[in-house]
């Protein structure tokens, strides 16, 4: 997948690592592939979440 100019760190992972240092590893890398695997489901469907296109596979 290309690296895109316009994604930016999530606030809840900044805030989880301010507050809680490295104890919060385990829980940034879980919201880390959550989102990757939302942003590669969003690309093989061709639709955003609850979005109906003409292009939407499955």
């Amino acid at each position: 997948m290309p690296c895109q100019d316009h994604c930016t760190f999530p606030n809840e992972i900044v805030e989880g690592i301010m507050s809680q240092g490295m104890d919060y590893i385990p829980e940034m890398i879980r919201i880390l592939i959550n989102l990757a695997m939302q942003m590669e489901r969003q690309a093989y469907l061709q639709a955003a979440p609850y979005e109906r296109t003409a292009e939407r596979k499955d």
